[in-house]
């Protein structure tokens, strides 16, 4: 299992330096360090749970290396999340929906991006959740287009931000049935959108 976890680690780090080569710049010998990093990892942890089988082993011993175990597992997811947060704090990809297909859950905050993200994060696929805390948008529009969030049923706006207008097109987000905007927020939404309860706790 542990390994498996820092193999799928490994390979996202792979992947990235190979797509996201081009626009990495200045940060390419730290996302390669990591990559190493976990590839090190990768490397004891065949004979590490080996010895955490083994019968002659001691108790302390075996504690230890399960510890150890422990510990890379989620140095290993810590790893992809670090990644994923980089390349949204960075610049949302043109081929977000290719890059992270899968991602069901988004926290998007102080990334202060220049763009609108809406359009791009509506292309994600699997998107269920997504919520997006102080600082993600430096505008003062949001935009959805028609086809825009095909499964988002969760959307949380922390701080609008000094965001003045919410323009939602027909169709866009329709499984949504969670939203929550500031109290005080002056943007203006869709009647739609209004109608649409907190999401529980």
């Amino acid at each position: 299992m542990v390994d498996a976890v820092v193999s799928f680690a490994l390979k996202r780090l792979g992947d990235f330096l190979i797509e996201e080569a081009v626009c990495l710049g200045r940060v390419s010998e730290e996302v390669q360090w990591l990559k190493d990093e976990v590839g090190w990892m990768q490397c004891y942890i065949a004979s590490a749970e080996e010895k955490e089988d083994d019968d002659d082993g001691d108790d302390d011993g075996k504690y230890i290396l399960r510890k150890w175990l422990t510990d890379i597992t989620k140095i290993a997811y810590d790893a992809e999340d670090v990644l994923d947060n980089f390349i949204l704090q960075t610049k949302l990809p043109e081929d977000i929906h290719k890059v992270l297909p899968n991602l069901e859950c988004l926290l998007l905050k102080y990334s202060c991006l220049e763009d609108d993200p809406m359009p791009l994060l509506g292309k994600l696929p699997s998107l269920m959740i997504l919520n997006l805390g102080s600082e993600f948008y430096t505008g003062k529009t949001l935009f959805c287009t028609a086809q825009g969030f095909p499964q988002l049923e969760i959307l949380k706006l922390d701080d609008d931000d000094g965001l003045e207008e919410w323009q939602v097109e027909e169709g866009a987000m329709p499984k949504l049935r969670g939203l929550t905007i500031p109290e005080n927020s002056k943007m203006r939404i869709s009647e739609r959108l209004r109608e649409i309860p907190p999401p529980a706790e």
